[in-house]
């Protein structure tokens, strides 16, 4: 888990008794001549990755740029998932950092593992926290952005889609414990555990479990609360700021317009009805501001919504007349 660049150690090890000591010996999956030319290749790959990065990044752009680079070059590995659920062989790099950022399919440790490496290129702490998500074994990263710890989940936002394939990508980005445990399930840690627990004791396997979990409560650096328009009220001035602010989503190509609706202000229920309704119907309001300074194209009045309450968010699927 500290060095998620080691791409070629096998997760079983050997131990020796000698004296008083205990001998442990690493095993890896390749042979030496192996490793060094898969270890320059991938050297050569993250130097390309942090080479093309723009200087001078807040610690919160430097990690959407990580997890933006990750999803827009790696897919998932359906058929090494599929195998090792039913204990067929099955490649062994898509575990890896390595499938993840030089050959571009991975499962969920693949990702978990490459974001890991590349967060720490670029002085970001990081650890992975592991259990169960959607019925599945999963392991996901949790990140320290700007001094508080957020769970980040780029295997889900990469496999997130509406009814139209097109990617939410961001529904996993910085997420508390209590957003997070909607669908996901925290394995406990060792120290929570017995050592018949850990160890299976004489007879068992041991069981899964977690290294480090912090605590995860800040949500001021999720990506919705970080790039979403910012809902606060239904004044005029309000109206107008989020008439600009869907002009701008416009202007620079957005798919979807992301509303963030603080909670400390307006009620989630609430805000809906007000957008939305048709006899209320501020949506209608944002979009008459923006097709004022709309030349090309107009917007639609009519708009297709996910509610994503968990988050506090409002995603609207912007449509051209």
């Amino acid at each position: 888990y500290d060095n998620p660049g080691d791409f070629w150690l096998e997760e079983t090890f050997l131990t020796t008794t000698y004296s008083d000591k205990v001998i442990l010996e690493l095993c890896s999956y390749y042979s030496l001549t192996e490793i060094t030319e898969k270890s320059k290749a991938f050297e050569a790959k993250v130097s390309n990755i942090l080479g093309s990065m723009p200087h001078g990044l807040s610690e919160f752009d430097r990690e959407l740029y990580l997890h933006d680079y990750l999803l827009d070059n790696c897919s998932y590995d359906n058929e090494s998932a599929n195998a090792i659920t039913s204990n067929q062989d099955h490649n062994h790099s898509a575990f890896t950092s390595y499938g993840a950022l030089v050959e571009g399919k991975a499962v969920c440790q693949g990702y978990t593992n490459a974001l890991s490496y590349l967060l720490s290129c670029v002085r970001i702490e990081n650890t992975s926290v592991s259990d169960v998500s959607q019925n599945e074994n999963h392991i996901w990263n949790t990140v320290k952005i700007n001094g508080n710890w957020y769970y980040v989940d780029s295997t889900w936002d990469d496999n997130a889609y509406d009814d139209a394939g097109v990617a939410y990508k961001y529904d996993y980005f910085n997420l508390t414990t209590n957003q997070l445990q909607v669908d996901h399930i925290i394995g406990k840690t060792y120290s929570q555990l017995s050592a018949d627990e850990i160890t299976g004791g004489d007879d068992g396997l041991g069981c899964n479990f977690n290294i480090f979990i912090p605590e995860c409560n800040s949500t001021e650096q999720n990506y919705y609360v970080q790039k979403g328009a910012y809902l606060t009220g239904f004044t005029n001035e309000d109206d107008n700021q989020m008439g600009q602010e869907l002009l701008n989503a416009v202007q620079n190509g957005e798919e979807y317009f992301h509303i963030y609706v603080d909670q400390n202000y307006l009620d989630y229920s609430y805000a809906v009805e007000h957008l939305f309704d048709p006899y209320v119907y501020n949506y209608q309001y944002y979009v008459d501001v923006a097709n004022g300074s709309l030349s090309d194209c107009q917007l639609d009045y009519s708009a297709s919504i996910v509610k994503k309450e968990k988050l506090s968010v409002i995603t609207v699927k912007l449509e051209y007349v």
